[in-house]
């Protein structure tokens, strides 16, 4: 008999089906369900900006590489203590650890404001980035050459509540199970701690890209793996504004810099405008 810790692969056509259905109800819930403002933001350094506007694309990060480590934790504990209060079996923390497959997760993130102190600190060069807006709608058309890929919001919580709530119970009852684990993963990383509530933060996932689609880039103390991300026309991306730190020199050669950089690689006509917080370095 099989255990129901094992993947047996391909899957019956009754858990693809069925995985099918949670997938769509997980677009409904993290998507149609959620007020998304027309842009959402993302802060980087001049390699990024560099980066995005010549390839035409947005690197997802291996999420346990992301830039603070624990925050990933948070969202694992909160769903591991759902499924264990949810779940139709006894079960114990060696169960949950073996049944929810370590499925990789890649992830790209955005910010609901363009004016964060603590962003430009944190992720755009202590103030000397930049911070991309994009056409929140749009950005449902990127793609992934092997992956499909889901934008959340994410939630600062210490508990399931609400919709994604009622959509774990499914994901613990369903016959798709174990197979449906992978929302529990998906769920994890919608989940983050309140001390973060101020980044108002939206994440593009990949599940388990194809390994010949990743690469590697060198992190502060790690090495970070990656994915690229381009519209399904492998076209331009829907940049609307591009914002440049306050600890920048706020003169006409910077913004004539930027829109030069802009012209050369396909963007021309985009805004460009100075960030509005008063901090220098001192």
């Amino acid at each position: 008999m099989m255990a129901d810790t094992d993947f047996p692969l391909p899957a019956p056509p009754e858990i693809v089906e069925a995985m099918g259905a949670l997938g769509l109800e997980f677009h409904e819930i993290t998507i149609k369900n959620e007020p998304m403002k027309f842009s959402l933001c993302h802060y980087t350094n001049f390699e990024g900006l560099n980066g995005i506007l010549k390839h035409h694309s947005l690197w997802a990060t291996y999420s346990r590489t992301l830039n603070d480590g624990t925050e990933q934790l948070h969202g694992q504990r909160v769903v591991n203590a759902f499924m264990k209060a949810h779940l139709k079996r006894d079960v114990d923390e060696d169960y949950l650890h073996q049944v929810v497959k370590p499925t990789r997760l890649f992830v790209t993130s955005f910010c609901e404001e363009p004016d964060i102190l603590s962003m430009w600190k944190s992720y755009a060069g202590f103030g000397g980035g930049y911070c991309l807006e994009f056409q929140s709608s749009r950005l449902l058309e990127l793609c992934h050459k092997s992956a499909p890929k889901q934008l959340v919001r994410v939630a600062y919580e210490k508990t399931l509540n609400g919709p994604i709530a009622d959509f774990m119970r499914k994901v613990c009852d369903s016959i798709a199970w174990p197979y449906s684990s992978l929302y529990a993963h998906m769920t994890a990383l919608k989940i983050k701690h309140g001390a973060f509530h101020e980044e108002a933060e939206w994440r593009i996932i990949v599940p388990d890209p194809h390994p010949d689609t990743i690469a590697y880039r060198p992190g502060h103390a790690n090495i970070k793996p990656y994915t690229e991300l381009r519209m399904s026309d492998q076209g331009r991306l829907p940049l609307i504004r591009i914002i440049y730190g306050p600890t920048l020199r706020q003169d006409a050669a910077l913004r004539d810099s930027i829109d030069l950089m802009l012209e050369t690689y396909g963007y021309s006509g985009i805004r460009v405008d100075p960030c509005n917080i008063p901090f220098q370095m001192s």
